[in-house]
């Protein structure tokens, strides 16, 4: 009686040991579910998360572009409008002036270009080397300047003289910020003397550089002023 309780009492123990085995790893199948189900819902959570994130970042930098675009577009819209305005308040008159404007700067453009082109031109020596204008004065040998005669209806001429000789001795130019008179130049070979003649155009006042070669074949400017008169007489100074 005794081995058989025995053999029960095993049975019993063995079937309960059985029972809280299976009781534990069902414990612990069920701990795994709930921690991966756990685990799935924070993922979830953090991907939401993120997501929202993104699109609120989105939709400020849209927002900010549509902000810029807009600060952008008003001055220029306001610029467009006060430009129409501007045309359309314009008056004949004024229109015209405007037009006038243009066309005085552009005379004024075309004088300094002139001017400056004059200028240019002026440094070069003319270049009058005919040997047939020498002529014989007074026994000394004189370059007779027919190239720049006198004007029919002139006063009496205003002369310069200069001393200095180049290649040909003769060579000279001018320039001047005004055309109311003319130039010619007789020169003197024996005395190596250039004698420039003034003859006036019309009243008014000038300021002249000359240009000539100096005793030492230098090439050299002096500077005048020229006036004429009513009469059309010239004093240089």
């Amino acid at each position: 009686m005794d081995r058989r309780d025995n053999e029960n009492m095993n049975a019993i123990e063995r079937d309960r040991y059985e029972r809280r085995m299976a009781t534990r790893r069902k414990g612990m199948f069920t701990n795994i579910i709930v921690i991966a189900v756990i685990i799935a819902i924070i993922a979830a959570i953090i991907v939401v998360a993120v997501s929202m994130s993104k699109k609120n970042s989105d939709g400020d930098a849209a927002a900010a572009t549509e902000a810029t675009v807009a600060t952008v577009a008003q001055p220029t819209a306001a610029a467009t409008q006060q430009a129409t305005q501007s045309a359309g308040n314009t008056t004949p008159t004024q229109a015209a002036q405007s037009g006038q404007a243009q066309v005085d700067n552009q005379q004024n453009i075309q004088q300094s270009t002139d001017v400056q082109l004059s200028t240019q031109a002026a440094v070069q020596p003319s270049e009058q080397q005919s040997n047939g204008n020498i002529e014989e004065v007074n026994g000394e040998r004189v370059y007779i300047d027919t190239k720049h005669t006198a004007p029919q209806n002139t006063g009496s001429a205003g002369t310069y003289y200069a001393y200095g000789s180049g290649g040909d001795g003769f060579n000279w130019n001018y320039d001047a910020d005004n055309g109311n008179f003319t130039v010619s130049c007789n020169y003197n070979f024996d005395q190596n003397r250039y004698e420039f003649m003034f003859y006036g155009v019309s009243p008014g006042s000038a300021n002249v550089t000359l240009y000539h070669y100096d005793t030492s074949s230098n090439w050299v400017s002096d500077n005048l002023s020229v006036y004429v008169d009513d009469n059309l007489n010239v004093t240089v100074g």
